[in-house]
Parts: C-alpha cells; sequence; structure tokens
C-alpha cells in the first residue's frame, strides 16, 4: 500500500485500532493528522509518526461537538491545503442493557459519539476531498448485531457509508476485521466491522477509542 505523501486523518487515534491505523498509514507513506479527546495518547502516537519521518499534527477534541470539529477541519486546511484519507474511528461501547432498561442520557451519549461524532467527522471532510477525491473509512463494530443502544448506532453506520457512497459515487467494501490491513482502497467510501470479544451484558460504558 503506498499512500506517500497523501494526508489522512484519524478519529480515536489515541489507542487500538486508531492509533494501529495511525501508524499503518504513516508507515505506507501519509502525513497523518491524529485526533482524540486524550491530548496525552494522541501526542505520544504523533510522537511515533515523526519518528517515521513524517509529519504528524494532533489535535484533541470530542468528535461530536460541532464547534470543535469546525476548528479541528479548518486547522486541517490551513496546514495541509487537502484531505485526502479520513479513518473515523472515535466511538464508544455504551451502556449494555435490555431496551427496557437502558437510560435516555445513556442511549442519547452512545448515539451522540458513535453517530453524531461520524457524521460530523464526513461532513466536514468532504469538503476538504471534493477536488482531487478521496477515501472515507467507517469503523463499526459486531456489536451492530449484538446489542440495542450500541448495536443501533453501528447499524446506521452502515447505512450511512452506504447512502455517502451512493452520493458521491464510490464503492463500498466491507471486509472482515481480520482484512483491516487491506481495506484501504482509493477512492472509496468503505465501512470495516472489527469483531471485539462479548464481555457481558452489564451496565457500563467502556470507550473503545479515542
Amino acid at each position: 500500500m503506498d499512500l506517500q505523501d497523501k494526508i489522512a486523518l484519524v478519529t480515536g487515534a489515541g489507542s487500538g485500532i486508531g492509533a494501529a491505523s495511525a501508524l499503518a498509514l504513516a508507515k505506507a507513506g501519509a502525513d497523518v493528522v491524529v485526533v482524540s479527546r486524550t491530548a496525552d495518547e494522541i501526542d505520544t502516537v504523533a510522537g511515533h509518526i515523526e519518528a517515521m519521518g513524517r509529519t504528524a499534527l494532533s489535535i484533541a477534541a470530542d468528535v461530536a461537538d460541532e464547534k470543535q470539529m469546525k476548528r479541528l477541519f479548518d486547522r486541517i486546511a490551513r496546514r495541509f491545503g487537502r484531505l485526502d484519507f479520513v479513518l473515523a474511528n472515535a466511538g464508544v461501547n455504551g451502556v449494555w442493557a435490555p431496551i427496557d432498561e437502558l437510560k435516555p442520557a445513556e442511549w442519547d451519549e452512545t448515539i451522540r459519539i458513535n453517530l453524531r461524532g461520524t457524521y460530523l467527522t464526513v461532513h466536514n471532510a468532504v469538503p476538504l476531498m471534493k477536488k482531487a477525491g478521496g477515501s472515507i473509512v467507517l469503523t463499526s463494530s459486531i456489536n451492530g448485531t449484538r446489542t440495542f443502544g450500541p448495536g443501533t448506532a453501528r447499524s446506521v453506520l452502515l447505512l450511512l457509508a452506504r447512502s455517502q457512497a451512493k452520493a458521491m459515487n464510490a464503492t463500498v467494501y466491507v471486509p472482515a476485521a481480520s482484512s483491516m490491513n487491506s481495506s484501504l482502497y482509493w477512492p472509496m467510501v468503505s465501512l470495516i466491522e472489527n469483531g471485539i470479544t462479548d464481555p457481558s451484558s452489564t451496565r457500563k460504558s467502556r470507550l473503545l477509542t479515542g
């Protein structure tokens, strides 16, 4: 995979899939914007990217906050002038509970981050990608078929990817988790479904990335 001198953005880049993807993109030759709510984590990832000889820009932001995301993309526009690749990876596992036990505030928080955050990422990225084209990858989860709150959000991501691909006349690619490294096709809009181990059905919010 050759992404030499491409400009990539990864949300939820502080740990896990996001951090690993940011490093893989840098290894493939891209300069990478790493985003997370946790500044210390993305600063560490950015340090590793720069050690590879690539440019890294770390920006702490809440992907579900409209103003923060606008400022983030304004910085990208000023620094690079374009965007070639986006991995919308930030998300939470949410609260695992039956629908009659799931509280409205818990539902809202999952939808806010997993759906609104993805929407704001794509919404702001597309204007920077229209001129030269590029790729948008949405990270989903096996939770899309497992639990109500997180499952609803993750399932809607698949519909979002398909509708966005149709609007942009692009291709939808839905690989398994094991094929993650081969999923960075150019250009396309795609969604990766990543299998995770189901820990329990307990009412515990757990951050997946960022």
